[in-house]
């Protein structure tokens, strides 16, 4: 399950949020479900920027971490965001900008 949530129409502004079962996960359902959605947002939203949030204790934080890198996103870690278990943990947090994501399309296209 994926979308785009919180959108902003006068910012040109979407968070981006994924969830995949963990039985489907490493097969590319997930990259796939990202290019969608970015599509989704920058085509036929016309949006500027998707961003989003991941918490260092989640599973998934590599798996961002390679999506921003593909997109050329800006990064930055935000300290102390998730209070989880009895600690305290960090996140990353991205943000896609439109020509991040039509770049990566025009490599891979080409």
């Amino acid at each position: 399950m994926g979308g785009l949530t919180n959108i902003e129409w006068e910012n040109g502004l979407a968070e981006i949020s994924l969830i995949i079962d963990p039985s489907y996960r490493g097969g590319g359902r997930g990259r796939m479900a990202v290019q969608l959605l970015l599509d989704q947002a920058f085509c036929r939203l016309r949006l500027e920027t998707v961003f989003g949030e991941v918490y260092t204790i989640n599973p998934a934080l590599d798996f961002w971490a390679k999506v921003a890198r593909h997109y050329t996103a800006d990064c930055t870690t935000l300290p102390r965001r998730k209070f989880w278990n009895g600690n305290l943990y960090s996140s990353m947090y991205f943000s896609i900008t439109r020509e991040g994501w039509a770049d990566a399309e025009r490599v891979q296209t080409a």
